[in-house]
């Protein structure tokens, strides 16, 4: 099907442009104009651009997530990043994405969560602990990591590199943590590790951002989150 707006090819069913977002079959479907978000987002579109802390409008941030999407559209977030996937700068839209998967990615693991959490607290089942712990730890980093995966206008980091980062960005912060916190001594306390933890995943997001190739505001974000993902269930377990 194509959109009437922007000429792009959508597979059959589709409610929504894949490509602009817009609306594609007109009639009932016009009633989710009318909800309550949607004019709230447009009122917030409507305030003057000196009153607004970006450009991209609010209603590109979360317009999506409360709609129905297919596999296939899931599928596309994670085909980016590849000399053959990457888009070129000049054909990535002035405003930014608009992200849904994350949400779909919390819902999962607060479902998975609240299982583990039954089963430990009405069977008295301990096998289940280890999952409860590992499923804490990382639902709210990894679900932030998501969605700034989602937000990565640039496209140019591929999921490899993604998980990469998690892993290694993680440890490589956790010590360069452990090395300030060595040299702090009897001085630790809740301000100086706060910012031992922030100064150690700068650090470390400077150290994978040094690559010309990641060039972008964003870039860095995704980045971060990458590392943040990583290093937040480490430290619980190592860190004071």
């Amino acid at each position: 099907m194509k959109c009437p707006h922007c000429i792009y090819s959508n597979p059959e069913g589709e409610k929504f442009c894949l490509s602009c977002d817009e609306f594609m079959i007109h009639g009932k479907d016009d009633q989710e104009r009318n909800s309550i978000f949607y004019r709230f987002a447009h009122r917030v579109d409507g305030l003057p651009r000196s009153h607004r802390s970006v450009e991209p409008k609010f209603r590109n941030l979360f317009s999506r997530v409360f709609r129905k999407h297919s596999e296939i559209e899931a599928e596309r977030l994670f085909i980016v990043g590849t000399g053959l996937t990457t888009p070129k700068i000049e054909e990535v839209e002035e405003t930014w994405p608009k992200p849904w998967l994350f949400a779909r990615v919390f819902l999962i693991a607060l479902i998975s969560y609240i299982g583990l959490y039954l089963g430990v607290s009405l069977f008295g089942n301990i096998n289940f602990i280890p999952g409860l712990i590992v499923v804490g730890a990382f639902a709210v980093p990894f679900t932030t990591l998501i969605f700034f995966w989602e937000m990565n206008a640039p496209q140019n980091i591929a999921i490899y590199k993604i998980v990469y980062v998690v892993f290694i960005g993680g440890i490589l912060s956790l010590l360069v943590a452990l090395v300030f916190y060595d040299i702090l001594g009897n001085n630790i306390n809740v301000i100086t590790i706060g910012i031992t933890e922030e100064l150690a995943k700068v650090i470390t997001v400077i150290y994978f951002v040094r690559n010309l190739k990641y060039k972008y505001v964003l870039n860095g974000l995704l980045l971060g989150a990458a590392i943040g993902a990583g290093l937040w269930p480490l430290k619980r377990q190592v860190m004071p």
